[in-house]
């Protein structure tokens, strides 16, 4: 019963005996502004690098690969090859490499394209269940909004089909990936050879 009372008014005590009271609410106010201030700089953060994504990946790429191919130039250079020479042959090496590897995997790829009819037929006998759900979702999809003009198919042949429908694309995914594989082959020389 006495521990009970003792060990109550040790924690009222605790309450009342504040070691660090608020003095002034200013204070509250400006540790939750740098609070919010970081967070709004995190989340910038965040974006930034989200859009720059297309530039900073083949940098960060090429900089973990040369850290880690780094010990092999110095290795040579202690042997009296230039660092200029071992930074090259490594990225010849590896270009090499993976022109072999897409080489070596266009004939399975072949293979599974040509097989793609087969196995969408063999998906869609599988997801026969689906068909009268979907169809209901249709039924009520059109009953409840407008048709649109944007159903309309057009058909257009010629040059400029062809352009649109597959070189445009392939042209538009092309531009961005070889910039990206150029970049980072010429970081990864100068990570390197530096």
């Amino acid at each position: 019963m006495e521990l009970l009372r003792a060990q109550r008014e040790r924690r009222f005590r605790l309450e009342l005996h504040d070691p660090q009271p608020i003095e002034r609410p200013g204070d509250v106010w400006a540790l939750a502004a740098q609070i919010a201030i970081v967070g709004v700089f995190v989340l910038l953060l965040i974006a930034a690098l989200y859009a720059g994504r297309g530039l900073l990946l083949p940098i960060v790429v090429a900089v973990v690969i040369g850290e880690t191919l780094a010990p092999l130039v110095k290795g040579a250079a202690e042997r009296g090859v230039p660092r200029l020479l071992t930074a090259a042959l490594l990225i010849a090496v590896g270009l090499a490499l993976v022109g072999l590897a897409v080489t070596l995997l266009a004939a399975p790829i072949k293979e599974l394209i040509a097989q793609a009819p087969e196995f969408g037929a063999s998906i869609k006998d599988k997801l026969y269940v689906f068909d009268r759900p979907l169809a209901a979702w249709r039924e009520l999809q059109s009953a409840v909004l407008p048709p649109s003009d944007s159903n309309v198919v057009q058909l257009d042949t010629g040059w400029t089909s062809f352009w649109t429908s597959i070189m445009s694309p392939l042209v538009g995914f092309l531009t961005p990936a070889l910039g990206q594989i150029v970049l980072f082959v010429i970081v990864l020389f100068f990570v390197l050879a530096g």
